[in-house]
This record gives C-alpha cells, sequence and structure tokens, in this order.
C-alpha cells in the first residue's frame, strides 16, 4: 500500500492509538521528498470538515436578567467523530505533519466545548449541533416545555455567540427518531403541532429559527442526515457533490425545490377547513402508531429532501424578525453509508426535475377504511407534491404578471 494509502486507512481505524502507530510506522519504513509528504497529509486532513458537538441551553438567569447560555458536549457514535479528529492524529505524528495541519487552517476560530476550547476553520468548516438523548436525565432538553428558550429575549446571544465563536456554516443532525416524528406529526390525524412544539420539536420551525439566530456570522444552514440507506444513497444522492468531511465519513450537499409554504401550513394544521390534510376531507384515517415512519420508508429521497428545505425556508422566514439572514444558504447534507464502496464515477450537482407522482400513488382513488396504511400514505404524498408543484406554478405567473 502506499503512503496516502496508509494515512488515510489510519484515520479511518476505530482507535486513534492505533491511528498514530500505522502513521508513525508508515512514515519510519518509507522516505519520500518532503514536498510528497506535505502533499500527502494535506490529502489525509478532513477539508472542510464537519464537527459534531451536543448542545443544551441553560435554564434563564432571572436573577441577573441575562437569558440562556449554550452549553456544548463533544459528541460521537460508533464511527461517527468530528473532523478535528484527524487534525489532532497528525499533529502528534511528527513536526511536518504538524506544520502541515495547522497552516491549513484558513480563518482560524475556536469552540467553546465544557472540556475546553477546540480550535476549527471557520472560512471552511461546519459545526453540526445534535440533540441530546432524552433518556439521559441529567440534562435539559433543549425545547422541552415549561421554560423553554423559544422566546428570543430567553437567549443570552452575546455569551452563545462567544461559545460558537465565528463559525459561518453551521446545522442539525437529523436522526432516524427525529426524522419519523417530525412525520408522525405530519401525517398522523390527531397529532397536533402545539404537542409536538413544546415537548420536544426538535424540528419544529421555531426552534431552528432559534437556532439560525446563535450564530453571528451564519452563511449557511444545513439539515444534516447521517443515517441514510444504501439503497437511497446508490439511486440519489450519490449525484451530488461532496463538500464535507468528518474523521470517518463524507457528506453530499442536496438541493432541490423546497415544498411550498402554503402546503407545509397545511401539514402543520393551519387549514381548519381540511383538518384531515394532507389525507382527503372527511376521512377516518388514523394510522399506526409507527406512522411516520411507515412515511420515511414510502417517501422518495427526493421528496424527503424537498420537505425538509421547505421546513429551513419556513425558519428562516420566522428568524427574520431577530436576525438578518438574507442570502443565507439553506441544504441537506447527507452522509454517505459506511458499507458503500467508493465510486468511479464523479459526483455532478442535479437539477431540479418535478416529482411526478406514479400511478402506485392511487391518484383519484376513493380508499377505503380497510385499505392498507400504505396506500393512504402513498396517497398522501402524491398530493403533497401535486399541490407544492401546482402552488409554485401559481406563485411564479404572480410574480412575472407584477413585473
Amino acid at each position: 500500500m502506499d503512503l496516502l494509502g496508509r494515512v488515510i486507512e489510519s484515520t479511518e481505524s476505530k482507535s486513534d492509538d492505533y491511528s498514530k502507530s500505522i502513521v508513525t510506522r508508515s512514515l519510519s519504513l518509507m522516505e519520500y521528498p518532503e514536498d510528497i509528504v506535505r502533499m500527502v497529509f494535506r490529502e489525509a486532513m478532513c477539508k472542510p470538515a464537519l464537527h459534531f458537538a451536543e448542545f443544551r441551553l441553560g435554564f434563564p438567569r432571572h436573577e441577573t436578567g441575562k437569558g440562556c447560555d449554550m452549553l456544548l458536549e463533544r459528541w460521537s457514535r460508533g464511527n461517527m467523530k468530528s473532523g478535528y479528529v484527524t487534525g489532532e492524529i497528525l499533529q502528534e505524528t511528527c513536526s511536518l505533519a504538524r506544520n502541515v495541519a495547522l497552516y491549513t487552517t484558513v480563518k482560524p476560530s475556536t469552540i467553546r466545548y465544557s472540556d475546553g476550547w477546540q480550535t476549527v476553520d471557520a472560512s471552511t468548516d461546519v459545526l453540526c449541533l445534535v440533540h441530546p438523548e432524552r433518556c439521559c436525565t441529567s440534562v435539559v432538553l433543549p425545547f422541552q416545555g415549561g421554560e423553554s428558550p423559544t422566546w428570543w429575549p430567553m437567549l443570552d446571544h452575546p455569551q452563545v455567540a462567544a461559545t460558537l465563536g465565528s463559525i459561518r456554516r453551521a446545522g442539525v443532525r437529523v436522526s432516524n427518531q427525529l426524522l419519523h416524528e417530525l412525520f408522525e406529526t405530519w401525517f398522523c390525524l390527531g397529532e397536533d403541532e402545539f404537542t409536538y412544539k413544546e415537548w420536544y420539536g426538535e424540528l419544529h420551525r421555531t426552534h431552528l429559527a432559534v437556532l439560525m439566530t446563535c450564530f453571528r456570522d451564519l452563511e449557511a444552514f444545513y439539515l444534516i442526515l447521517t443515517d441514510i440507506k444504501e439503497e437511497d444513497w446508490d439511486t440519489y444522492y450519490v449525484d451530488f457533490p461532496t463538500v464535507f468531511h468528518e474523521h470517518t465519513g463524507s457528506y453530499v450537499e442536496v438541493d432541490e425545490q423546497p415544498t411550498n409554504d402554503s402546503v407545509l401550513r397545511q401539514l402543520w394544521g393551519y387549514a381548519p377547513s381540511n383538518a384531515e390534510y394532507p389525507y382527503p376531507e372527511g376521512s377516518d384515517f388514523k394510522g399506526s402508531s409507527n406512522n411516520g415512519g411507515l412515511v420515511d420508508r414510502l417517501i422518495q429521497p427526493q421528496q424527503r429532501v424537498s420537505l425538509l428545505l421547505g421546513l429551513l425556508h419556513a425558519a428562516k422566514s420566522e428568524a427574520r424578525y431577530k436576525k438578518d439572514l438574507e442570502g443565507l444558504k439553506l441544504r441537506v447534507l447527507a452522509r454517505k453509508p459506511t458499507g458503500v464502496k467508493p465510486e468511479l464515477r464523479t459526483s455532478v450537482k442535479k437539477t431540479y426535475k418535478p416529482l411526478v407522482p406514479r400511478d402506485e400513488y392511487f391518484v383519484g382513488v376513493d380508499l377505503q377504511p380497510c385499505d392498507s396504511d400504505a396506500k393512504w400514505v402513498k396517497q398522501a404524498l402524491g398530493r403533497i407534491q401535486r399541490e407544492s408543484d401546482e402552488m409554485d406554478e401559481k406563485e411564479a405567473v404572480s410574480d412575472d404578471e407584477e413585473e
């Protein structure tokens, strides 16, 4: 194996100590010109890098008149580790590797974790905020009811900004659990927005808007999918450009036409005339207890991304009352599944193509209570996409007429 291969292998090792030993052994056994070795180390660096931070918001400090501070913990899960881990390994390998790791940082900025400061590159890197596990009773869930810091005055923005540094790109990790709960609210009759928002609601537009206002130099905000299925990767995500890297994984940046806001508002329940949306008016369909998981299995990747982007645009619209976010870039990042082999082709950015509901979406079919949940959900997905495209066309015509 060549030197580059050995260094890359070292960054993918499960043990960081083992990684250091491989790098050291590789360099001691092979002699290369210094410029070649520098190039190898630059290639091994995770650039642009993605870093994880589990976060929580402290209770408001009423006695001092100050709001909530943001507390960050270092986070990893299996082979998902922050990109700065690779830099730390290289810095402890040899002086040449240390110099390369230090000088590849264009705009140093510090993130304040609970156990110390971490230097990152604000010009290129992205900070991925991770919601804490709910089973952990020692933390305050960021947006749980009671004194939820949803309201703007309850955040100590100067202190939060000091914690986050001058990072320009940020996002929120979207696990399967969070995604299924969001779909449960949208697709299961009887689930209401108020309950979702007040008790957990990690992906509620208001809570996402709060996080957007925490970054003083924000240029881009992402919803970050880390549990991508191999089938979805092979048929969809693989065609998008790889943009960020963590210690062992890579992420593509995905862009689609966002689901129209008027459709999203109906999903949240802002259409009293049709409380059964997205199902037919007067529908008796209630859905199973795991309706969110069913939706996630049946939805096409393109439509999943469109819904999430629509959610981000709604959050940005809400955040504008507190912070000027004009020009903020909104995207979805998707992590390449661990088992997927390297592609031989170069990824290219896809252009948006309307998702035309297929026959399996039961368009115009009058479903009965005895029909399967899958049929009801497919019909609802087709309706959402169809009505979103129709509203986009109407709005485009209206804009042309105004001009």
